[in-house]
């Protein structure tokens, strides 16, 4: 017989001494009658299943199998949403990701219908106060047990998604001192929420992106407006026509399946541009100082330079 257990960090959570429980009914004393039980405990705070079977938890050395199951990629929630079109599964996976649940329940399995729908269905299902996408991004994160400080969590996340994507620029961004960072981002590598992928070309330097694209569309896209998405009604006002913002998440998605770079298709303006700054009549700015070229830079691939000496 199979026995499956859902969220079970919940119930631990409730009931701390589950885990013993559970123990002495599987341990080698336990009285066994009947058919054999298989117990499946699932969850989706990653930190708080891994540590079941880490230390001196009670289950260490019960379990015979340990099993992360990944968000689906963009061709198979492509299928998973009816989408055809190449192009908008890209952009239906870079803002949503690859959660199967966001298709049916999280949409009531509404799906963009062409590129031309896409903006209109992310206002419909994302920036809408009364779906339950618009918050999700929030519960995510208040889903992990170790997450004390939200704040500073919600900043390093927010940084990333921003565009800084080392240890440097997270804390430039946030004000504070790289040392005071590295708690904070082995937390969130730990419960999944961001990704180290180390520098090829620096083996002491890594680069840091968020792991769920409706995580890093809600803090590049929507954290910065709060306040005026929550009002029923002003997204289309706010963000203006959806599709020329293409997040990283289908960018990164693009290049690893051999894609070309796609034009931007829906716009999601975060920040008006400033007016430029009034001059006087007569003023003549001081030309700037051109440095002497060290050498040439040639492109070896995509975001690749290398510097080449000068020929002397």
């Amino acid at each position: 017989m199979t026995v499956v257990i859902d969220e079970f960090p919940f119930l631990t959570k409730a009931s701390p001494e589950l885990p013993s429980l559970l123990q002495r009914a599987l341990g080698p004393n336990a009285r066994r009658g009947g058919a054999p039980i298989r117990l499946l405990p699932y969850g989706s705070a990653l930190s708080l299943m891994g540590n079941l079977l880490t230390g001196t938890a009670p289950l260490r050395g019960r379990a015979s199998l340990e099993l992360v199951v990944p968000t689906l990629d963009y061709r198979l929630a492509a299928r998973f949403w009816d989408v055809d079109d190449p192009t908008l599964a890209l952009l239906v996976n870079s803002v949503v990701g690859g959660t199967p649940a966001y298709a049916r329940e999280f949409t009531l399995g509404d799906a963009p219908a062409d590129l031309d729908d896409f903006g209109p269905w992310v206002q419909r299902n994302v920036l809408n106060p009364g779906r339950p996408l618009f918050r999700e991004a929030r519960f995510l994160l208040a889903e992990e047990p170790d997450l004390r400080d939200t704040a500073l969590y919600h900043g390093v996340l927010s940084a990333i998604a921003d565009g800084n994507h080392t240890r440097g620029g997270i804390a430039n961004y946030l004000a504070r001192k790289s040392t005071d960072l590295g708690h904070a981002l082995a937390v969130l590598e730990d419960t999944g929420m961001i990704i180290r992928d180390p520098d090829a070309f620096h083996g002491k330097r890594s680069a840091y992106r968020i792991a769920e694209p409706i995580v890093s569309f809600y803090h590049a896209v929507m954290r910065p407006q709060w306040s005026d998405l929550e009002r029923s009604g002003h997204a289309a006002g706010r963000m203006g026509p959806l599709p020329g913002h293409l997040p990283q998440q289908g960018r990164r998605s693009a290049l690893r399946t051999g894609l070309p770079r796609l034009d931007p298709l829906v716009r999601l303006t975060r920040h008006p541009r400033r007016p430029p700054r009034p001059r006087a009549i007569g003023h003549h700015p001081r030309p700037r100082r051109q440095e002497r070229p060290q050498g040439r830079r040639r492109r070896l691939g995509p975001g690749v330079l290398a510097q080449i000496p000068a020929a002397r």
